[in-house]
């Protein structure tokens, strides 16, 4: 496999943008994403933009939309914070982590 420049277009990325918000395969819109990432950067640097204007592009933008529907935008960050810590070997949940709401 050889390297081959991107000569995609932010028209482009955008377009394809708009393809993955039917999708469910979180893999491949975070490809998508990555490959859009590339050219953003790309733009960035052409026009003398620097890392707000890629994080708050309206591309980004979309694509973490629809990555958040993905996993469900109704997900408790704190939760799922302190299920990856404890994934990454730093020990139990504290108590607090753990205590479901009371919705009775």
């Amino acid at each position: 496999m050889t390297w081959e420049p991107n000569t995609r277009t932010v028209a482009d990325e955008a377009q394809e943008c708009l393809n993955v918000q039917d999708g469910v395969n979180v893999s491949g819109i975070v490809g998508s994403l990555n490959r859009a990432l590339s050219t953003l950067w790309n733009e960035a640097h052409r026009i003398g933009e620097s890392t707000t204007w890629v994080n708050t592009h309206p591309i980004v933008a979309l694509y973490l939309h629809k990555l958040t529907q993905c996993c469900g935008s109704d997900r408790d960050y704190s939760r799922d914070y302190a299920e990856v810590r404890m994934l990454a070997g730093h020990g139990e949940p504290s108590l607090m982590d753990t205590i479901e709401p009371n919705v009775s």
